[in-house]
């Protein structure tokens, strides 16, 4: 994925008008992408935006640049957290900031399904020879992915 491509699709959040972006992109290879996003991150996490793939399907990726600082006051607001709850989002943990296993697997306050996307990102994590780190505050939720890049 080039800077380009970027620039092209996430200039407001990159100029700071705006929290995120998401964009679809071609991905011919999960290995390429996850070398490109590390690459880009480098650059970017010093100047607090942060690129992550949000689903890779199909040769395509999902890809959401953010700001976690600005992400994280839009989620304070009181509007958002009434859309969020209106469609079924806890906005907060209900776990007092911890996140929970049981029998191995991470609890989820979904409606449906498991709470599979820690799961996914550490078994990723793993096979590129990193690590996940969870971790918060009583604010936020932070994921910290490292990845060695040869």
């Amino acid at each position: 994925m080039s800077e380009d491509l970027l620039i092209r699709h996430c200039s407001p959040t990159l100029a700071g008008i705006k929290t995120g972006n998401l964009f679809s992109c071609a991905c011919p290879s999960r290995k390429d992408l996850t070398k490109d996003l590390c690459r880009l991150n480098k650059k970017l996490v010093p100047k607090g935006i942060r690129v992550l793939p949000l689903r890779v399907r199909k040769g395509r990726a999902l890809i959401y640049a953010y700001r976690p600082n600005a992400l994280e006051s839009d989620l304070t607001d009181y509007r958002a957290r009434a859309l969020l709850l209106k469609y079924g989002y806890v906005p907060e943990n209900p776990n007092d900031g911890v996140v929970v296993k049981h029998n191995g697997e991470y609890l989820s306050t979904k409606h449906s399904g498991k709470g599979i996307g820690l799961s996914s990102i550490a078994a990723a994590a793993k096979e590129y020879g990193g690590t996940l780190v969870v971790s918060h505050t009583d604010t936020a939720f932070y994921m910290d992915v490292v990845i060695q890049i040869q």
